[in-house]
């Protein structure tokens, strides 16, 4: 695996951007991210709703479902964090990788932040943890620009993200349609 340096000039200033071979997740190189007020609206692949304090019958179930919604958006983490591409968006950008990165992107998101937030509880919905999730790539795109190689893998993880929730509620559909189809069949 090899890393190239390039320069580039932004607003008058130049900044060092590592890019990293297509190949590259070994890399220790990580791109620059940046996060974008811009997200995707994404609906989880079923309902899902925020945990609720209170301790009623209703509340303990809405609490379940947001934990189920959250163990749904680990999963998918997970499953993107396996992803070739994704080195450079595991953990956050340095002042010594970018210096000025923290004055262009105002809200820095990366898989290791956004997983704490998942075990932390921070998240009250599903729909917030793909927010981070887009946000993450906008970052990228509005830092990098949007024809550095970093933009495009970016989109590419985008995609898959994106692919990974449609798979798993088709999975999530298909474990109920059995269920459904056991509980007719002993009537």
């Amino acid at each position: 695996v090899t890393s190239s340096k390039s320069r580039r000039s932004r607003k008058g200033g130049a900044r060092q951007l590592s890019k990293r071979s297509k190949k590259g997740s070994s890399t220790s190189n990580r791109g620059k991210r940046t996060k974008n007020s811009k997200t995707v609206p994404v609906s989880p692949p079923y309902s899902s709703s925020s945990a609720s304090s209170s301790s009623s019958p209703q509340a303990r179930q809405r609490r379940s479902q947001a934990n189920g919604d959250l163990n749904l958006a680990e999963s998918l983490v997970n499953r993107l964090s396996k992803h070739e591409l994704i080195a450079p968006f595991l953990h956050p950008v340095t002042k010594t990788e970018a210096p000025d990165y923290h004055k262009v992107i105002k809200h820095p998101v990366c898989i290791s932040s956004i997983r704490k937030k998942i075990n932390s509880l921070e998240y009250a919905s599903f729909d917030d943890v793909c927010k981070d999730v887009n946000m993450m790539f906008d970052n990228a795109i509005e830092y990098n620009g949007p024809r550095h190689e970093l933009a495009n893998d970016a989109e590419e993880l985008r995609s898959f993200f994106l692919q990974s929730m449609v798979d798993e509620q088709s999975a999530v559909e298909e474990r109920a349609g059995r269920r459904r189809r056991r509980k007719g069949g002993r009537k």
